[in-house]
């Protein structure tokens, strides 16, 4: 054999090393006591074993192969000769007694004796073909679909050095596991090289959009601390699709100020080549995503004033919608008494945060209630123990649920578990018997006028859960997001007179009512900021069942003051259409009149429809404020549930094309930033303390692709 010294570094190769003498490709300069494989030293066993006072092997497993020692671990390890004479990589499985050999000697066809099983031969063969048939034809595909598994399913790259998968996939195919990478790193880079590819295929689906390109976005930080911010891109496809599609969702390394997230949102949108074809920005109230605005617009369109810029900026109708929630669930002091509650939970004054709570009125009271029960076992045990029976016997197996301060819709789920249980509450405040060291709750009980209101409370937030689930996703358009604030601020103005005089009768609605007042006036402030965005008016009358009628029927038989609404939104709307759209008109008709005249054709037919097309282009070429002019001078279109207001204007795109793109353009825009918001729920599954080490390239190649790839039903 080879010495040490020569094998040493020089075999890195499986297929350049030979130890079964059986092998008809054997060579003894192959055959070395020690290298390396895939970045291991290795040692084999059998020239370095005593020569005395050593047990025979007996086990079936030396007929097949030998025992290596790994020098990393000095840890031993099976060498297959069925794997070498047939080329495949080496598992090496580690050695414990002669269980991994015979496990992997198994995988070839034979039992634990070493007799070959009946079929395996044809096994073998059909994995022998199966093999080259991946090989050959589908190990792209192949390779696709399992980087498409590993993204969508947030599985850990080391799985593929995990042997229990590897032991798995040679059960399934014996080919298979020699077709994936052993290491993750490897897997790291397939991952990284299908992202660059598929984004070149977003970039080119971006180029050919019909309307302009509108961004909406978020920031989220992980549970270890990692920043994000995530960019969405929403357009119309020449199919007439309402596109929306992460473009970025990238780690944020120095202050989370709204300028540097402009300047992030700027550097994507370059990535992407839509940094002039940037339509609007749709993010939540916070003040610093008003200056991310203005950061991005002033670096795209530096000729813009600070009011047009700011008039590209689309509130999130969710986030409007729960700052009205909340404002009727906690009233107008919610900040203060956030700030109050911090410091006393920090101090360790549970009774001075139950007072704080307790001071909200009933929605304070069932909190301390629901925080109470759940806050032990046997309490929660307690609960479970009081039961209703009869007809309400179906009840008795629920829990509790703890509301969410952040979240006003865990309040709404939170007093309907607590309507639907209130009889067993109401027996557990009365039977049980606090420890001496806790108040328990005398305090906290709920009369019958708290339950009472407690159900309108309830009733009201169920509204705000319709007007949620009506404008979330990608069903809903744009010309709902003014119609649905509208709709809001009626029925919260609807509760708010209601509430005024059921706090005359009974003084204890009295802050209930000074609740619902407050939600109506948070709710009436976006409602007049609408003004800021005219883009929302335009929306509306844009939808050709509306026109300016939706206007007419909103604010005709209102005050003087609504009645000059009508004329005023109208005028902001026409601007609109003046200062983007027109000119975009009127270029295209200069290009049209500098068109050199051409001699007439000999064939009457091609002078027919020379004719023809020059009609159309003079037709087309009118002026673009006559176009809108005589679209909102026809009536409304009847039109039932299933119209598609996209496909109506895609079919306009040829008599006015610059109306139609004004339409597009506003049908793209989301009424929400859900979609960024979603994407945290996804990242909030990779982005974990077991997996810290992924880095930001990795974690933003992987969410995109998950967003791009969509969920299972969906995929091609």
């Amino acid at each position: 054999m080879s010495s040490l010294a020569n094998s040493s570094g020089l075999f890195n190769s499986h297929n350049a090393i030979t130890l079964d003498p059986q092998n008809p490709a054997f060579s003894a300069e192959h055959c070395v006591d020690s290298f390396r494989l895939r970045g291991e030293q290795y040692f084999r066993k059998i020239p370095t074993a005593s020569k005395t006072g050593t047990r025979k092997r007996t086990s079936a497993v030396w007929a097949h192969g030998e025992a290596l020692v790994r020098a990393s671990d000095q840890k031993e390890v099976y060498y297959c000769y069925i794997c070498e004479c047939e080329k495949k990589q080496q598992k090496l499985p580690v050695l414990c007694g002669t269980k991994g050999g015979i496990d992997h000697m198994m995988m070839h066809g034979y039992d634990r004796d070493g007799a070959r099983v009946e079929g395996s031969r044809t096994g073998l063969k059909r994995r022998s073909l199966f093999s080259n048939l991946v090989t050959t034809v589908n190990y792209d595909v192949l390779k696709r679909l399992f980087i498409r598994w590993i993204v969508y399913c947030q599985i850990a790259f080391t799985i593929l050095e995990n042997d229990y998968f590897t032991e798995l996939l040679t059960f399934m195919n014996a080919s298979l596991a020699d077709l994936l990478p052993r290491a993750a790193s490897t897997l790291r880079s397939w991952i990284m090289d299908e992202y660059v590819e598929h984004k070149k295929r977003v970039q080119h689906e971006i180029g050919l959009a019909q309307s302009d390109i509108h961004l909406s976005f978020d920031m989220w930080t992980a549970l270890n601390g990692t920043a994000v911010l995530s960019i969405y891109g929403h357009w119309i496809s020449p199919a007439g699709k309402r596109i929306n599609k992460l473009l970025a969702f990238r780690r944020v390394y120095n202050k989370h100020t709204g300028e540097h997230q402009g300047e992030m949102i700027v550097e994507v949108s370059k990535e992407y080549g839509i940094e002039h074809r940037i339509g609007y920005l749709i993010g939540d109230n916070i003040t610093s995503n008003d200056v991310a605005v203005h950061t991005v617009l002033s670096r795209m369109y530096p000729e813009l004033s600070t009011k047009d810029r700011m008039s590209c900026r689309i509130r999130c109708l969710g986030h409007i919608v729960n700052l009205c929630a909340t404002a009727l669930i906690l009233g107008k002091g919610k900040k203060s008494g956030d700030k109050q509650l911090h410091q006393k939970a920090t101090r360790g004054d549970s009774e001075g945060c139950d007072e704080i709570w307790r001071g909200r009125g009933p929605v304070g009271r069932l909190h301390n209630i629901v925080q109470y029960v759940r806050w032990s076992p046997q309490r929660r045990q307690e609960f479970m123990a009081c039961k209703n029976g009869s007809d309400l016997a179906e009840f008795d197996q629920l829990e509790l649920l703890q509301d969410n301060a952040t979240r006003w819709n865990s309040f709404y789920t939170a007093i309907g578990r607590a309507l639907t249980v209130r009889e067993r509450i109401d027996l557990f405040c009365r039977q049980h018997k606090p420890d001496k060291a806790t108040p328990g709750l005398r305090k906290d009980i709920l009369t019958a006028a708290h339950w009472q209101q407690l159900d309108k409370i309830h009733d009201c937030l169920k509204t705000f859960e319709v007007a949620t689930l009506a404008t979330q996703g990608s069903r809903p358009f744009f010309y709902q997001w003014f119609q649905m604030l509208a709709w809001l601020l009626h029925e919260i103005d609807n509760w708010r007179v209601q509430f005024e005089e059921d706090a005359a009768r009974d003084v204890t609605f009295k802050l209930l009512s000074e609740c619902c007042t407050a939600a109506w006036q948070k709710c009436e402030k976006y409602y007049r900021m609408a003004d800021q965005t005219p883009i929302v008016y335009a929306a509306i009358m844009l939808d050709p069942r509306e026109k300016r009628q939706w206007f007419v029927d909103e604010w005709g038989e209102g005050t003087v003051e609504q009645k000059a609404w009508i004329l005023q939104v109208e005028l902001q709307v026409k601007a609109i259409w003046r200062d983007n759209y027109k000119l975009m008109a009127c270029d295209t008709a200069a290009e049209g009149v500098e068109m050199e005249p051409q001699d007439p054709s000999d064939d009457p037919h091609q002078r027919l429809r020379d004719y023809m097309h020059k009609r159309r282009r003079l037709n087309s070429s009118q002026d673009p404020y006559d176009q809108f002019e005589a679209y909102l001078g026809t009536d409304p279109i009847p039109c039932d549930d299933s119209f598609d207001p996209i496909a109506y204007w895609i079919g306009r795109q040829r008599s006015t094309p610059q109306l139609a793109k004004f339409a597009l353009d506003c049908l793209a825009i989301p009424c929400m930033s859900d979609d960024a918001e979603r994407s945290f729920s996804a990242g909030r599954d990779l982005i974990t303390y077991h997996r810290n080490r992924l880095s930001a390239d990795i974690v933003e190649a992987t969410q995109c692709l998950r967003n791009w790839y969509g969920p299972p039903l969906q995929s091609e």
